[in-house]
């Protein structure tokens, strides 16, 4: 499970609840420092600039609509209209279990991707050096790690 996804999908859902246009940005980042919380949602400026509101006003709005029921222990409006996160100890632990049960750790897999490797000939006008004979090989083994989902040409 993504968790910054999870909360960037209930804080822009809070969001359009408290008034702001369905394509709002929530912009929930992890926090630089400890004191601000575990996440942030900084968003809110930008969204209560667009529609000529005090931003603190709309962050009141927001956490009134915000429902982190088992995920966040605590939610918080600092400044001018930051929202800082703490996350609950027994959702993290309880995330924690769940990836290490996971043949991927929780990692979800992308979606394919095509890398055409090139399998150049030396220059023969140039010095000999082992560069394009050993970063090509290397580029196709990628292809052979079991959670990749590139496809190697």
């Amino acid at each position: 499970m993504n968790i910054q996804a999870l909360l960037s999908e209930k804080v822009s859902q809070a969001l359009i609840a408290a008034g702001a246009p369905a394509d709002c940005e929530p912009q929930v980042r992890q926090s630089a420092k400890v004191q601000f919380g575990d996440y942030q949602a900084n968003g809110v400026m930008a969204v209560a600039k667009k529609l000529g509101m005090a931003p603190r006003q709309l962050a009141e709005q927001v956490l009134s609509h915000l429902d982190l029921n088992g995920i966040a222990n605590k939610v918080e409006i600092a400044g001018p209209g930051f929202i800082n996160i703490f996350l609950d100890p027994a959702f993290l632990a309880d995330n924690v279990n769940r990836a290490l049960q996971s043949e991927r750790l929780g990692v979800t897999k992308p979606q394919a991707q095509t890398i055409v490797v090139d399998y150049s000939a030396p220059n023969v006008a140039k010095e000999m050096h082992v560069g394009p004979s050993a970063f090509e090989p290397s580029l196709a083994m990628l292809q052979s790690v079991p959670w990749s989902s590139w496809v190697i040409r």
